[in-house]
């Protein structure tokens, strides 16, 4: 639901064109089949490490392609948030 996924976004930094380029457009070319096992894939949590009150460093291995990737999650106005740009610029 990248519309969902638009509203958990830290503001600026290019979030919203990260989250266009790295996730939707590649997702949204994928066929039937594709998109089927990619949304159905398991997600592994490897780790969580907390860098003080409002950030925490969520590293974790997406079944479907196997790799691992660490995202930054920034409380921001009681609501957390990812910040994209952390991990994929």
């Amino acid at each position: 639901n990248f519309k969902r996924a638009k509203q958990l976004l830290v503001p600026g930094e290019g979030n919203e064109q990260l989250l266009s380029t790295r996730f939707e457009q590649p997702f949204r070319s994928l066929d039937g089949f594709g998109k089927e096992r990619l949304s159905q894939s398991s997600i592994h949590i490897k780790s969580v490490q907390q860098q003080g009150d409002s950030v925490v460093l969520l590293t974790y291995q997406n079944a479907y392609d196997n790799k691992v990737y660490t995202l930054k999650c920034q409380l921001q106005e009681g609501n957390w948030k990812t910040d994209l740009a952390y991990s994929f610029r």
